[in-house]
């Protein structure tokens, strides 16, 4: 794990820590157990290290001791859960992977898996997991960590990485709320080598056909800060079929897997006040969606000002 709570040597809880920052010195000044306060595991600090040839680092995480069992029912106890879905998951240094098998967005190797597109390392990575049975959708996901760990923002997916096509995306990285829409514009201003994330979104009302055909629907803003200015990002999520769309309801939470996507365009110039940046969402598989609790949202959104909304919402085409 990432983190443990950290007690004196006479019991006494001092304060939760993070691995990566308790130095060498430390490790054996204080106890460690399970972030859950009611469980008792104890744990030790696995230093930071490298291996096979020195190619690949480890990341400095607490490991549990021997003989050291977790409450039932802990969400931490990641071993015991992934006993529970051996044929979707596993537990590798320290962390909880849980293989999916539904597009993380549109590029060409994310559609057709099986005509190519993977690297040979990729390759290898999918071959050695053939016996796990990949979550099929997004649904499912939604379901599976809902139902192990209570609310997709659990603490205890802190330590979730999701292994999709044999390459690895940390949960923390890719899960985005829709009060942290910064992250949803930067890795679409990386164009080309953007990755997928998971969007949470509130779609509003369906928008007019982009240039291809294609149902687009608007999805509630968020006022976010991108370097000292004020910016309105508007999700629009665009639909490879008209029926897709008409399986998105309005008003619902929504979690879709994407690559977000911005107009080399729309980044080119500085916003106007009140203007609203469009970032699309490409949807071609409802694998890639699932309804969630709106509750998911960490806090209400901030919606435009009435001048914004009446601005063309469709200035830059996808």
């Amino acid at each position: 794990m990432k983190k443990a709570r950290s007690f004196s040597l006479k019991g006494e809880f001092e304060k939760v820590v993070r691995a990566a920052d308790v130095p060498e010195s430390d490790r054996h000044k204080h106890d460690f157990k399970c972030l859950d306060p009611h469980c008792d595991a104890h744990f030790h600090l696995v230093k930071s290290h490298r291996r096979k040839e020195n190619t690949e680092k480890i990341e400095a995480t607490f490991a549990r001791n021997a003989g050291s069992k977790h409450r039932e029912g802990c969400d931490y106890d990641y071993e015991t859960i992934a006993k529970k879905h051996r044929y979707q998951s596993f537990v590798k240094d320290g962390k909880f992977y849980l293989r999916v098998n539904f597009p993380l967005g549109g590029k060409y190797s994310d559609r057709h898996p099986e005509r190519g597109g993977l690297t040979r390392t990729q390759r290898i990575a999918a071959e050695h997991n053939t016996d796990k049975k990949p979550v099929a959708s997004m649904e499912a996901l939604t379901k599976f960590l809902e139902k192990e760990f209570g609310s997709l923002q659990s603490e205890a997916l802190e330590n979730l990485v999701l292994d999709y096509q044999g390459k690895s995306y940390p949960w923390p990285e890719v899960f985005t709320n829709a009060d942290n829409y910064e992250r949803l514009h930067s890795e679409a201003a990386k164009q080309d080598e953007r990755n997928g994330l998971l969007v949470t979104v509130v779609p509003m009302r369906a928008g007019s056909e982009n240039s291809k055909g294609k149902s687009r629907i608007l999805c509630e803003p968020q006022d976010v800060e991108l370097n000292g200015q004020h910016q309105i990002i508007q999700p629009v999520i665009v639909c490879e079929t008209a029926e897709l769309a008409r399986k998105i309801k309005m008003g619902q939470a929504l979690l879709v897997a994407t690559r977000p996507y911005v107009s080399p365009e729309a980044l080119s110039k500085p916003p106007e006040p009140g203007q609203k940046l469009n970032i699309y969402l490409y949807v071609h598989d409802d694998a890639q969606i699932a309804p969630v609790r709106n509750n998911v949202l960490h806090k209400p959104l901030l919606m435009a000002t009435q001048t914004s909304r009446q601005l063309d919402l469709f200035e830059a085409k996808p």
